[in-house]
């Protein structure tokens, strides 16, 4: 458990406050949540005790569905096995859209079968907590390589009123007329309701498809960003549904909605004034290289479902039908944007966020290891020219 010194301080900054959800993401990619009275929060805290729940939590599907992960004490499949939530005090923040709520993101940690406390110890971690790895391939990858990761999320998603418009309105990518024809009260309330629970947004705008936005993201260090995408996913959900609006995230909609990653590499070991500077070259490109070379198994968890294979058709500026990567090339599924700095397609709504972006720093991280040479060259051509040259190759 973390100080709950920042726990108090927020509170003393929003007296409102009634209601604390804490809440973890399965592997499904669906929020979990328990809601606590305030008091009630406070009380666990002051004994250091955990919130105790099924292991089953973890990979609950539906009601329908009772999987768990695998106990000692029981074959797997079967609804045994027994969780606490850890909760992150330094992840507290307002629940956009939901005054007087406030939301804390949890580790999952196992409860040994003989247990007879619930008490909060901050070492006792749950391997299969996708939060849990990623902060520990974090600190790994810092700590061998004195690398610092920056990330940044652009979240798509497709809106469009409960009740039909009476006038027909024309889509335009990063059309004004587009969005001030209903989404810009909409756009702006999902907006200034991330900014008061301490979410930056860059900027928001219409996409390319009917009835598609996006919302891009703030860089922030791994953990907090991956946290900071969940609740923007949610504030649109929810926001939206106050506006009367139908949103869906969903990889197969007209709109093929997805999910763009942007991250970046600093020197961490360094002072405040160069830190931000990347200048290795050769990490840089062991780096790519160590992604590339995994790049199917990161294919795997970016996009577990079929539906979500929809986005690799060529032709869309998507996540494209070829293992390449390109400078501003916007076809392919790795762009590079910069000196240590690339845009990564192949993920969206349905994505376990925590651990695709543990396992895309660990593939990074095993080619800084293992000094794993850059052979894709930079591919600059649009599709006419990929696939001229596959052709010729073939």
């Amino acid at each position: 458990m973390s100080d709950s010194v920042p726990f108090e301080a927020f509170l003393t900054k929003h007296p409102q406050i009634r209601f604390v959800h804490l809440q973890w993401l399965d592997y499904t990619s669906t929020v979990r949540a328990r809601v606590f009275p305030l008091r009630q929060v406070r009380e666990m805290l002051v004994a250091r005790q955990a919130h105790r729940l099924g292991g089953l939590n973890m990979t609950l599907i539906d009601d329908s569905a009772p999987l768990t992960v695998n106990n000692p004490s029981g074959p797997v499949g079967e609804p045994v096995g027994q969780a606490r939530l850890i909760p992150d005090l330094e992840s507290i923040r307002l629940c956009p859209g939901v005054e007087g709520h406030a939301s804390i993101f949890c580790d999952f940690s196992t409860v040994s079968v003989d247990a007879n406390e619930a008490q909060l110890t901050p070492a006792d971690t749950f391997a299969f907590c996708p939060r849990s790895t990623l902060h520990c391939v974090t600190e790994h990858a810092h700590n061998e390589t004195g690398l610092g990761f920056l990330v940044g999320f652009e979240i798509e998603f497709a809106c469009v009123p409960q009740q039909t418009l009476a006038t027909a309105v024309v889509h335009q990518t990063s059309g004004l007329r587009t969005l001030e024809a209903y989404m810009m009260p909409v756009l702006c309330d999902i907006s200034e309701g991330l900014e008061k629970s301490g979410i930056s947004i860059q900027h928001f705008h219409a996409e390319g498809s009917a009835n598609q936005y996006e919302i891009a993201m703030a860089p922030l260090p791994p953990l907090q960003a991956a946290d900071a995408f969940i609740t923007t996913r949610e504030a649109i959900r929810r926001i939206c549904h106050t506006h009367a609006m139908d949103v869906s995230f969903h990889p197969w909609h007209p709109a093929q909605n997805g999910v763009h990653l942007n991250l970046s590499l600093y020197n961490a070991s360094m002072d405040n004034a160069q830190s931000l500077r990347f200048t290795g070259h050769d990490t840089e490109e062991n780096f790519l290289a160590g992604i590339l070379h995994h790049l199917n198994s990161l294919f795997a968890i970016g996009f577990p479902y079929t539906d979500c294979y929809h986005r690799t058709r060529p032709g869309r500026r998507g996540t494209g039908s070829f293992k390449a990567w390109g400078t501003q090339n916007r076809e392919l599924p790795v762009r590079k944007k910069g000196s240590g700095f690339w845009e990564f397609k192949f993920l969206d709504a349905s994505t376990q966020t925590y651990l695709f972006l543990a396992a895309l720093i660990a593939a990074g991280h095993d080619g800084i290891q293992r000094c794993t040479p850059l052979s894709l060259a930079d591919c600059k051509g649009g599709l006419l020219f990929i696939l001229f040259i596959f052709q010729h190759h073939a």
